[in-house]
Formats: C-alpha cells, structure tokens, sequence
C-alpha cells in the first residue's frame, strides 16, 4: 500500500491518494529525489536495493500520537470526508 506526498511551502500536500500496488512496481517509480518511508522490518529487508535510487530510505518504527503531532510538523484543517478510513481491502468479516 503506497501514498504519494510532496513538501509544498511547508505543508504536506497529497500528490497520489493511498492505493495497492505490487512491490516491484512500485521501487520502479523511485525517482532520485525522493524519501522512502516504509515498516522499518521492510526497509530492512529492501537493504541497500535502493542506494543511489532515492535520496533516503527511512525506516519507520515507533511512530506515537506524540511524535506525530509534535511541534513544528505542519498542520492542515480537515472536513469530516478527509478523516474518514481508507481500507485498502476487503474486509476479513465479509469472507
């Protein structure tokens, strides 16, 4: 599952909305500008498959509320649309 985001003025900005995607299809889009946030278990496992493809690989790992909201990360205001949950499959109770 990916998501696309850019810096624009010092707020985040939402380039491509969540999606599924196949792992090599993905890592094919890698361009040399950008940071790579993944599980830090599969940013491990990536290793050094993308030296020199990306500007950083970043394993992402004990992420809090705290840290997610801490000073100085930029803010947006949302509608009640844009908090609501993106699920990405089915659910496991419809099977």
């Amino acid at each position: 599952h990916t998501a696309v985001h850019e810096l624009r003025g010092g707020v985040v900005v939402e380039v491509e909305a969540p999606n599924a995607a196949a792992v090599d299809e993905v890592l094919a889009r890698v361009d040399g500008d950008d940071f790579v946030v993944a599980p830090a278990a599969f940013a491990r496992e990536l290793g050094g498959s993308l030296d020199g493809r990306c500007r950083e690989l970043i394993g992402a790992s004990g992420l809090s509320a705290a840290a997610l909201l801490a000073d100085g990360l930029p803010r947006f205001a949302a509608a009640s649309a844009d908090l609501e949950p993106r699920y990405l499959m089915a659910s496991y109770a419809e099977d």
